[in-house]
């Protein structure tokens, strides 16, 4: 949203779908990708994710009340920049997004 400052250059609902935007060298500063960390799948996407776009800062959002506790450090450990629950308050998210962005 350009009125926040901020502007989405791509969107997808799959891991597949993530990967051919990256693929596609699109330019981007953070990217925020909403995991449900209950496999290894996810985790392994955080880490392609991580050694592919090193550059750019990741925030994932996780599951809020049924989220494992380990989860959170699941996710750093794989490479992300931070996490919060997809619960979290929208302003708080954003928050985070313009943190990552200024580095």
């Amino acid at each position: 949203n350009h009125q926040l400052g901020l502007e989405v250059v791509g969107r997808t609902s799959s891991a597949a779908g993530c990967r051919d935007f990256v693929a596609g060298d699109q330019g981007f500063d953070v990217s925020v990708v909403e995991l449900f960390l209950a496999d290894d799948q996810a985790t392994h996407l955080i880490e392609e994710l991580h050694e592919t776009c090193s550059q750019a800062p990741m925030l994932v959002l996780i599951e809020g009340a049924d989220a494992d506790p380990r989860d959170h450090e699941r996710a750093i450990g794989a490479g992300a920049d931070a996490v919060l629950s997809k619960r979290t308050d929208p302003e708080e998210i954003l928050s985070a997004v313009r943190r990552l962005s200024l580095g």
